[in-house]
């Protein structure tokens, strides 16, 4: 999360949904003025809406403006499916070009995904925790291959809670796929100078669609039904 006191801005940062673009540029037009840039060692930087108030007085939550982003939830988890496979196979480091061809490494990946997505469908992986340890580790154990290494709580509690809940309690959600204008309403509203941002983190994925079959594709519509429904996103 950010809190800025003199901008009197909080940022709920929401996973997948560019919120490491908005992060950067805001760091960059409120510079000296952040007084809060902070995770906790469960949540990383992203923390919810609800645990934010944790770190906040009461007149922040009531009088500062709180916004975050969401996106389409069958491509945010495809994005990270391939973000997470990404990080596994250049140890953390994300260069792309040590997978070239990087289309051809991608399709190698891209059948285990089904696999992937049925995770959302068993209970433990469903099934939220207050305090989701290393959910990032557990999330690129799925790529090891290795039982041994593999955590049993897998996939990220974090990434399993429908953003609904992740983001209840801000005055204002953007969506990823209208980003650049979400961020310039943000910028109005708190007065700092808007200019474009620069997409970070990128997964390199094919189109999401692409990579659902029938079965997936309605796990993914039951396990994130709020977001659907809230935000109004469609396959």
């Amino acid at each position: 999360m950010i809190v800025s006191d003199s901008h009197k801005f909080i940022f709920c940062r929401n996973m997948r949904a560019g919120t490491t673009s908005i992060k950067k540029r805001l760091e960059l037009l409120a510079k000296d003025h952040i007084a809060l840039n902070i995770g906790s060692p469960h949540y990383g930087d992203h923390l919810p809406m609800r645990e934010i108030r944790n770190y906040i007085t009461e007149e922040q939550y009531h009088s500062y403006f709180k916004f975050a982003f969401v996106r389409n939830p069958w491509d945010r988890l495809a994005s990270s499916y391939v973000y997470g496979a990404l990080s596994s196979a250049t140890n953390g480091t994300y260069n792309v070009a040590r997978l070239e061809p990087y289309n051809q490494w991608v399709e190698t990946i891209v059948p285990d995904f089904k696999d992937y997505v049925k995770r959302l469908d068993q209970q433990h992986y469903i099934k939220y925790s207050p305090k989701p340890r290393q959910w990032f580790n557990r999330l690129s154990n799925i790529f090891r291959k290795k039982p041994s290494e593999t955590i049993p709580l897998g996939f990220g509690d974090i990434f399993a809670l429908p953003q609904y809940d992740f983001v209840k309690g801000v005055d204002f959600i953007g969506k990823y796929e209208n980003l650049q204008e979400g961020f310039a309403y943000i910028c109005s509203k708190v007065k700092i100078p808007h200019s474009r941002l620069k997409q970070l983190n990128r997964s390199f994925k094919p189109d999401y669609r692409s990579m659902y079959d029938e079965e997936s594709r309605l796990i993914v519509a039951k396990h994130y039904a709020k977001d659907i429904k809230a935000f109004e996103y469609t396959f």
